[in-house]
């Protein structure tokens, strides 16, 4: 039975509309974006992807279509369409990703997260426009799902932007693009709460609160997943950079170990024996010329005296002179510095790439004596750097603990862009810990990445394993789908359940509601009969009654209960009935519901309430259906027992009652030996009241003799009509002499009555016959003696009274004519 929405559901339709239209106008303005060079509608979220076109485009689409889903006609065929095309979109994104399709300059592919949030939106948005439970339910279920999935990013994106230095934003999006993705997917639910109409009834609640919080484990659990391998995403890159660059660090410390050997036997000369001694001995330069050769970390060895003058020179001897007392390793060193590592030079008429490594010189006073210098070769590192080979896009480098560059692996053409003296890591996180990462935008090409920085312990320079974070989070997101995918099937398994059970559940509401109309209903006909009917099982228990049962039981004195009672056990012992009639009960309805019998009735008396005696036809007939069981009907007859002893014209008893009344009185009589007379009366004339007046005329004074009767006799006296115009009284406890009185009353009576028809008087007489009972008379002798009177009375001029046998004269009679 489907419902009109109620007033929450149309307010749920209009913010559906209201969100719809606005995701639509997000959706055109991030669109507009990319032909307007306007950054206040770019709205573009730092180190994440932008929306691009095919972003607002999806919006936009998704919008119009949710918005006009709820439509008929021309506008929900648009809606389709504009859902299909952001379907098609969002397959077109999945499969670019998954399987190399090629892409579209000016339509980029949608980030895999958006692109799956798009999935689900077209999905419910496709299925909006049907009413039927399943497809409501995978509105239900794609919005849902929609939802978490924007939700998620949100989050994801307020907890980088709380702390971005030590967090990644696993889902590269725009945040304004997962805010209106919400929006979108908050619609859809408003247009699901719309056509959703609850069953009935208590039960459906329940299923649907079960499988709601089931729904909601899911997505807690799914949450959960998420979370762990969010943290494991983040966990594995950055050990994955960490390991790498204690390798580099390794490495530098290894390069390094043998020029310090160099360093500490040149220091511990110039100590001795001077900077002079060892730079003129040709003898010394070879031997640390050759050593320096063997090194192929070092491109030269070149000392300088304390003035800054070159004084050695490991590929010429003698050294081919110059000043660089204005270099910063010579200041350095000038100044008390001990070690430096100068930033990396283009050095040479070949513009060979290097960076120094140096060493201050002192005398054996301790004051500064000069400066030895190693120049490193940029190839030798290069080439360690790039047999480890992490995935395009990453880089690896060595710097120096102001940010100045000393190595880096791409190393890009343009120096001065690679000095990270203002970057946080150098100017902030090194002097917090030595190590740890930093999830940023690289300044070489703006892109988001992870570095991972290692400050050395003993030598001022830092080494750094920098990741694209594309490559980063690619298995995260791919994690991400799939668990998300997952979720999708429990929860649209769970709303197909759910449906099927509630389908299930309707069913049995049906069945049991149509049970009970029809119990109902056969209660309100059986109570809407007069007679009081009782159903039987086959054990002979009632298991239903009508009312007019309970009043039939009432009068006697049951008011129940009755329902599981043993009506057949009752007839047996003869608790409700007489005993001759609960064993005559007994038998028939036993047999009726044994089958022995196709239906049994009895016609019984029963004493009524008002203490007359009522008559009722008890009827037993099996029910016409495979339960066995039979209904028992007690229907009262009183009526139809008097109707047929009773004259229908007059309302006394005819002959045939009054043969069987009179036959009971006179066994009384003779008995109790007690007087008994009898009256026999007969019109006078009758022929010509009927001939003069019709006989509707002669009826009426049938009638008025009867009422007449019914006035003279006594209360315990049987009147009657024989036939004709022949009535009879039986005057029980009457003697000649009483019967004589009582006949002349009669008489008199109808002599002084006038009948009044059709504005004709009627007078009329009678002849009464009388006779009493003698010792030995039955009815029938009774009545010819009677009979015999009357004709004494008619022979003797009408009109008069006349007894049967010898008995007193009545009082003198007028003649009637």
């Amino acid at each position: 039975m489907h419902t009109s929405p109620n007033r929450f559901q149309q307010l749920a339709l209009s913010a559906a509309v209201v969100l719809a239209l606005v995701t639509a106008l997000g959706g055109l303005l991030a669109l507009l974006s990319w032909w307007l060079p306007s950054p206040a509608l770019r709205l573009p979220a730092p180190g994440a992807m932008a929306t691009g076109v095919s972003g607002g485009l999806g919006l936009a689409l998704t919008g119009i279509a949710v918005a006009l889903g709820w439509r008929r006609g021309a506008w929900q065929r648009l809606s389709r369409i504009g859902a299909a095309l952001v379907l098609l979109l969002a397959l077109w994104s999945l499969c670019t990703a998954y399987a190399d399709w090629p892409s579209i300059d000016w339509l980029r592919p949608l980030p895999l997260p958006t692109a799956f949030a798009f999935l689900f939106l077209a999905v419910s948005a496709l299925s909006l426009a049907t009413h039927s439970r399943l497809r409501m339910a995978v509105t239900g279920v794609a919005a849902m799902v929609a939802l978490l999935i924007s939700a998620y990013k949100l989050a994801a994106y307020g907890s980088w932007l709380y702390q971005p230095e030590v967090r990644m934003l696993l889902l590269a999006l725009p945040p304004q693009t997962a805010a209106l993705q919400g929006l979108l997917a908050l619609s859809l639910l408003g247009h699901f709460v719309h056509a959703y109409r609850r069953p009935p009834g208590r039960t459906p609640t329940l299923v649907m609160a079960s499988y709601a919080l089931m729904a909601a484990l899911c997505a807690l659990a799914w949450a959960h997943f998420i979370q762990v391998e969010s943290r494991v995403a983040r966990a594995e890159p950055e050990q994955l950079a960490a390991n790498v660059s204690r390798v580099l660090e390794e490495h530098v410390y290894r390069s390094l170990d043998p020029i310090e050997l160099i360093f500490g036997e040149v220091a511990r000369q110039v100590a001795s024996d001077g900077l002079d001694t060892l730079t003129r001995s040709a003898r010394q330069w070879r031997a640390l010329s050759a050593m320096t050769d063997a090194l192929p970390q070092v491109s030269a060895l070149l000392m300088l005296d304390e003035q800054g003058d070159m004084r050695w020179f490991s590929r010429q001897f003698p050294a081919p002179g110059g000043n660089y007392r204005h270099r910063a390793y010579f200041r350095a060193h000038q100044a008390g510095q001990r070690r430096h590592l100068g930033e990396l030079i283009i050095a040479g008429t070949n513009k060979k790439r290097i960076f120094t490594y140096s060493l201050r010189l002192t005398d054996e006073a301790g004051r500064f004596a000069g400066v030895v210098l190693a120049s490193l070769e940029i190839g030798y590192f290069q080439s360690f750097y790039r047999s480890l080979d992490l995935g395009p896009g990453a880089a690896l480098g060595l710097w120096r603990r102001d940010g100045r560059l000393l190595m880096r692996e791409p190393l890009l053409d343009d120096l001065d862009a690679q000095q990270l003296d203002q970057h946080p890591i150098y100017t902030s996180l090194i002097h917090q810990r030595a190590a740890g990462s930093y999830v940023g935008h690289a300044p070489t090409d703006g892109k988001q990445k992870l570095a991972y920085y290692l400050a050395s312990d003993e030598l001022p320079f830092v080494v750094n394993t920098v990741m694209p974070l594309e490559n980063v989070i690619a298995p995260f997101q791919r994690r991400f789908l799939q668990a998300t995918a997952i979720l999708a099937l429990i929860l649209a398994m769970l709303a197909v359940m759910m449906l099927l059970q509630l389908r299930t559940v309707a069913r049995t509401v049906r069945r049991h509601e149509q049970t009970r109309q029809q119990q109902r209903f056969t209660q309100a006909v059986l109570d809407s009969v007069s007679s009081a009917i009782a159903i039987v099982s086959p054990e002979g228990r009632i298991v239903g009654v009508n009312a007019a049962w309970e009043r039939f039981k009432a009068e006697s004195g049951d008011h129940g209960p009755f329902i599981d009672r043993d009506y057949l056990g009752s007839c047996e012992s003869g608790r409700d009935e007489r005993p001759e009639v609960a064993v005559r009960v007994a038998e028939g309805l036993g047999a009726v519901l044994a089958g022995e019998a196709a239906e049994f009735e009895h016609i019984y008396p029963r004493t009524g309430a008002a203490g007359d005696e009522q008559w009722y036809r008890m009827k037993v007939l099996p029910m016409r259906d495979s339960s066995g069981r039979a209904v028992v009907s007690h229907e009262p007859v009183t009526a139809l027992q008097a109707a047929a002893n009773t004259d229908p014209l007059t309302g006394l008893s005819n002959r045939r009652a009054l043969v069987e009344l009179a036959a009971a009185q006179l066994a009384n009589a003779h008995r109790h030996q007690h007087p008994l007379s009898l009256m026999m009366i007969d019109y006078d004339h009758f022929k010509r009241v009927n001939d003069s007046h019709g006989h509707a005329a002669g009826d009426a004074v049938l009638r008025e003799l009867a009422q007449l009767m019914r006035a003279t006799c006594r209360s315990g006296d049987l009147p009657g009509r024989l036939g004709g115009e022949e009535f009879v009284a039986v005057l029980p406890h009457a003697s000649a002499e009483g019967a004589l009185v009582l006949a002349e009353r009669l008489r008199e009576a109808v002599e002084r009555k006038t009948v009044v028809h059709n504005g004709a008087e009627i007078r009329a007489t009678v002849s009464i016959g009388v006779a009493t009972l003698q010792p030995g008379m039955d009815f029938e002798d009774l009545l010819a003696l009677a009979d015999e009177a009357l004709y004494r009375a008619k022979a003797g001029g009408r009109n008069r009274v006349v007894h049967g046998a010898a008995a007193p004269e009545p009082p003198a009679a007028r003649d009637g004519g």
